[in-house]
């Protein structure tokens, strides 16, 4: 849940407090729930309402921040510096996708969720979310900046 906010606003603070309010939601408005689905399906959607809300009233409260992007914490025989570059400039790239689009690639990507799973989450259909990933991909695969990226893509 926390990637998903975090991604959403670009705050972790925000995303932090997204999570919360979430939880907290759902314990008072619904005490003795008992889970039955994924939790993705079921609390995705009011994740991202509760972030893009958080993100909208500090945005009003003292104008729009700039969206962070964490250091890779892996190693593939690159240096730290180059990952960092590498990561940034594909998220700068599907930052620039559009917002359906780059919610696919995110929930399908970052977070591993199904094609069922973002059809839900998202509350389309699968055949939607199937031509919105094959876009993206496309448009990822074209773009003259990240010709060198095309292991990622």
């Amino acid at each position: 849940m926390f990637r998903l906010a975090h991604r959403t606003v670009g705050d972790r603070d925000l995303a932090a407090d997204a999570v919360q309010e979430t939880t907290r939601y759902w314990m008072t408005k619904f005490p003795g729930f008992v889970l039955v689905g994924k939790v993705e399906s079921f609390l995705y959607p009011v994740v991202r309402h509760n972030a893009i809300r958080l993100a909208e009233q500090q945005r009003r409260a003292r104008g729009a921040g700039e969206i962070a992007i964490d250091p890779p914490s892996g190693s593939s025989g690159k240096s730290a510096d180059e990952q960092f570059d590498r990561s940034r400039r594909l998220a700068e790239a599907v930052a620039k996708l559009p917002e359906g689009q780059r919610e696919a690639v995110h929930l399908r990507f970052a977070d591993g969720l199904s094609l069922v799973e973002i059809a839900e989450v998202l509350h389309v259909p699968v055949g939607t979310i199937k031509s919105r990933l094959s876009l993206a991909t496309k448009t990822l695969a074209v773009d003259p900046t990240l010709a060198d990226l095309s292991d990622l893509i």
